[in-house]
């Protein structure tokens, strides 16, 4: 359960100040892994944001590693797909430590969508899921990679007062029906996992790569990591073309979130719209169709999708 990958969870803070470095009402971005590069589990410099904070407190309860004070209505974003990724009230009794009393829901999901996902190790928390707090009190934000040495784990106080917009725009969401059309290339019948975003399909990326590998239309996708990009490459055979497999999916709808990194095709931006559902990208079909030649029909009366790559 997710909710176990804090650094101790304790479930008690304290709340008091060392030092109070001023902010000017700024988003603040943290980095849980100092003592690592970013590569490998580490895949981004910082994983969680949080906005109008006007100053910290170095204070550390053992799972708290510092105090975050911040004005008017306040958003905790997850900069990296995340692990674990939380937000819970605090409060005080009898004078004594602050402790958790309410996991919070982020915005977007349901109580019951969140426990879910919460009680599925196997599922990450995906970038740009955002938690507004509204209300003043005291929160403890978390974030973190899993079962590794490290993570976000910080007190954030809110104040009542004018709060400033913030620069992490959360990431829009959207009902991703499960497509049950027939779907051929070259006439030969193939099994996609699909899915009806606002009246377009959109297929996994990785499986529209396998399925034209062998195709003059063929391409590579590849991760820059240090443009934290998806690349394109057209020309060159899948990489993965030997490993992967083409999997119809579960039959069930699902949440798409839209993809917020960047996209090249050969080094060269690209404008695609994109949604990561269950930690895989799928793309709008006729776009991908667009950029590598394929050529898409789409036959109403028989619910079948036609590609021709040749």
């Amino acid at each position: 359960m997710k909710f176990w990958w804090k650094s101790l969870l304790a479930g008690t803070v304290m709340v008091a100040a060392l030092v109070t470095p001023a902010f000017a009402q700024e988003t603040v971005k943290l980095n849980g892994y100092k003592d690592y590069e970013v590569g490998g589990a580490i895949t981004a410099q910082f994983q969680v944001s949080i906005s109008n904070v006007v100053r910290k407190e170095e204070t550390n309860s053992g799972y708290a590693d510092g105090t975050y004070y911040c004005q008017g209505k306040t958003e905790v974003v997850a900069l990296d797909q995340l692990s674990g990724f939380g937000t819970s009230k605090m409060e005080q009794f009898d004078n004594g430590p602050y402790i958790e009393t309410e996991y919070l829901v982020p915005d977007g999901y349901t109580e019951e969508a969140w426990l879910e996902l919460m009680n599925d190790e196997m599922i990450p928390v995906e970038k740009g899921t955002k938690f507004t707090l509204d209300e003043p009190g005291v929160y403890y934000v978390y974030g973190n990679y899993g079962p590794l040495a490290g993570g976000v784990g910080v007190t954030v106080v809110v104040e009542a007062g004018q709060s400033q917009p913030s620069s992490q725009p959360a990431a829009e969401q959207k009902q991703a029906v499960y497509n049950q059309a027939a779907v051929s290339l070259n006439g030969q019948p193939i099994e996609l996992e699909a899915y009806n975003i606002d009246g377009n399909n959109y297929f996994k990326l990785r499986d529209f790569a396998l399925i034209l590998a062998d195709t003059p239309q063929c391409f590579d996708v590849a991760w820059d990591q240090e443009k934290q990009v998806i690349n394109l490459v057209s020309g060159q055979v899948y990489s993965r073309a030997q490993v992967d497999t083409l999997a119809k999916g579960d039959g069930q709808n699902k949440t798409a979130i839209s993809y917020e990194s960047g996209i090249l095709l050969d080094s060269a931006k690209a404008d695609l719209r994109a949604y990561t559902i269950n930690d895989n990208n799928f793309f709008q079909l006729r776009d991908l169709c667009g950029l590598f030649g394929v050529d898409v029909q789409w036959d109403g009366a028989k619910n079948q999708i036609s590609l021709t790559a040749k």
